[in-house]
């Protein structure tokens, strides 16, 4: 049963509660017209009845609720109890109800447990569902409750796509008992379908579909890899039917069949104990169809997709090389997965990417890495980065397809800013040194009265030969943190960030005084602390309600250790200081990590009632300069 009737969970028909009325099963209206039919059953309802008895009693009575069932059986069958039209009277006196998608569980035993399965396509908003013997082989044919008709008696629009469902059961003069169990609990699903696309170093190109900036890009003349990342979480095991993927072939060029080798298809399994299945070349087969522009790749085995599963997808494409104008485009894919012979399609997202037609010139910290275009370095003092007043000398990297060795000297110009103001020693061509792997490398000079204690950030910036402002052809910014800083460098556990969890639990494993996190969820601090003197400084913790939230029946403390009792996290917030023993690296950074069993943990008193505790509260770091705060 499905149903918006305004009252709620405590929707009931108010038929008259006699013995002729039990073939009401709950939620329809009387079956005698003096009851009132339609105007008495659950409003804005969905029914789907196993029914026990077939009522087709043609005396004065009013028993004749099954006369459009064509024998005397019992019978499965979906109404709309709330409707008007699910009823008539052909004589006058006793209802009739309109039964749709009628079978017939003759054959059925008493005593005997069936499956219900049911799904809901999220695609199409059809309602599908069939009753299966789970001692033997037989089932009912799959029943199709149209999406129009769930959006009709259901009101779905009008109640946020929502509606209530459970069972309702009802005896007459004929009596019977019917059991009710869940395999397994009904769960939200979590189905999911992400499409990315990367250059040859392996970083995202994708852009908001508004996107002008044409940053980041890719070249005409290289190749993009196009990936799809398929999330299953479901109670319920599916199949693979096909993975698609669609593609622009004005901009992306299809060949008539992959390459196993240029191309390089591959679906990665990631299943939920961590353990992975490739499946690649002759056991992966592609169908390209430049018509619609697409591929389809289907396994030559049957894949079974199992809760907590992760399908990616990908493959490896070039691009149209005689494109004249920069142009965006985007990557989409869609999954078909079938379970008891109903198919489902999940549609992923449009990813975005611009192609350029030209090679733009571009700077880098890393020579394997053209995206890499910042770089923090930390020292203790002025003196580690210049002595005897010399330059501070850095290696950064350009790379431009345009031009050829022969001419790759003095055809750029370099400016150096601080603060927005030019550097004197800046304004010099770049040097044409032996290129690695296609990038040429240029020479950073710094004077030392350009550096102060505390944090010193320069631009590099990058123009055609004897021009100095305007758009640049690429900049790169490097930031050093010269004494005086005291900073996090990593906080692992931080709301928003990376969530402490605690999930998957049943509810006699919470009750505990020390409930230990998730097995991989490890809290991390790295403090960087670059000051001359006086390094004294203490991490804080302390808990608050998200606003808006309901409150918690648990409470987080704090233990240094896997053994120990708790901190309560309220009344003594420190949790880690200068002087708690962590890894000190180069006399700089000091971290620690805490694993599961230690950190934060949650102190329930009592065992938590089933439910997601989720976005309600959240611990709240803060670095200070002593470790004796106010």
């Amino acid at each position: 049963m499905m149903q918006n009737d305004p009252r709620g969970e405590a929707a009931l028909t108010s038929a008259a509660q006699d013995s002729r009325d039990g073939q009401t099963l709950g939620v329809y209206g009387g079956g005698s017209y003096s009851y009132g039919t339609s105007s008495i059953a659950i409003k804005n309802s969905v029914a789907i009845e196993f029914d026990l008895n077939s009522n087709q009693n043609a005396g004065t009575d009013g028993q004749n609720f099954d006369s459009k069932v064509t024998s005397e059986k019992m019978h499965l069958a979906y109404s709309f109890p709330g409707d008007a039209a699910s009823y008539s009277n052909p004589d006058g006196d006793r209802a009739v109800l309109n039964h749709y998608g009628t079978l017939s569980l003759d054959g059925t035993q008493n005593g005997n447990w069936y499956e219900f399965h049911y799904a809901y396509d999220h695609s199409s908003g059809n309602f599908t569902y069939y009753l299966k013997d789970p001692g033997g082989t037989t089932q009912t044919a799959v029943t199709t409750i149209p999406s129009a008709a769930l959006e009709k008696e259901l009101q779905l629009s009008a109640n946020n796509n929502q509606a209530y469902w459970g069972f309702t059961a009802a005896d007459g003069a004929v009596s019977g008992q019917t059991k009710i169990a869940f395999a397994d609990l009904p769960i939200v699903q979590d189905i999911s379908l992400t499409n990315d696309v990367q250059n040859s170093a392996g970083k995202s190109i994708v852009v908001p579909a508004d996107d002008e900036t044409k940053e980041p890009s890719i070249s005409k003349n290289d190749t993009a890899q196009f990936k799809a990342a398929f999330h299953y979480t479901a109670n319920s095991a599916t199949t693979l039917k096909g993975f698609v993927t669609n593609f622009e072939t004005a901009v992306v060029k299809l060949p008539k069949a992959l390459s196993t080798t240029a191309n390089a298809p591959t679906l990665t399994i990631t299943h939920s104990d961590g353990t992975t299945t490739v499946i690649s070349g002759s056991d992966l087969n592609a169908t390209v169809s430049q018509i619609n522009q697409k591929i389809t790749f289907l396994p030559n085995s049957p894949v079974t997709i199992k809760n907590g599963d992760q399908l990616e997808l990908s493959v490896t494409l070039p691009m149209v090389t005689t494109l004249t104008a920069d142009t965006k485009t985007y990557f989409t894919s869609h999954v078909t997965t079938s379970a008891s012979n109903v198919e489902t399609t999940t549609p992923g997202n449009a990813a975005y990417f611009w192609v350029t037609t030209g090679n733009p010139t571009t700077l880098t910290w890393d020579d394997t890495d053209s995206t890499v275009k910042n770089k923090i370095i930390n020292v203790d003092q002025l003196t580690d980065l210049t002595t005897s007043g010399s330059d501070w000398i850095g290696t950064f990297y350009w790379q431009d397809k345009d031009i050829t060795p022969a001419n790759a000297t003095s055809e750029f110009n370099v400016i150096v800013k601080k603060d927005g103001t030019i550097l004197n020693n800046t304004g010099y061509s770049l040097s044409s040194t032996a290129a690695q792997n296609g990038f040429y490398k240029g020479a950073l000079h710094i004077r030392p009265e350009y550096f102060a204690d505390g944090v010193n950030t320069f631009t590099i910036a990058i123009y055609p030969k004897g021009v100095s402002s305007g758009t640049p052809l690429d900049t790169l910014t490097v930031t050093f943190n010269v004494g005086g800083d005291l900073s996090f460098e990593v906080l692992t556990g931080q709301s928003g960030t990376d969530p402490l969890s605690w999930t998957d639990r049943t509810v006699s494993e919470t009750k505990s005084d020390a409930l230990a996190r998730d097995a991989d969820n490890t809290i991390q601090f790295k403090v960087d602390d670059a000051r001359q003197a006086d390094r004294n400084w203490a991490i804080h913790a302390s808990t608050t309600t998200v606003d808006g939230a309901a409150a918690v029946p648990f409470s987080l403390g704090w233990r240094d250790a896997a053994t120990g009792s708790l901190t309560d996290l309220a009344t003594n917030p420190i949790v880690f200081s200068s002087t708690s023993g962590g890894t000190v690296t180069g006399n700089l950074t000091t971290s620690k990590t805490w694993s599961n069993d230690a950190g934060v943990l949650i102190d329930s008193p009592d065992y938590l009632s089933v439910g997601d505790y989720s976005n309600r509260l959240q611990v709240n770091w803060r670095l200070y300069n002593t470790s004796n705060p106010e």
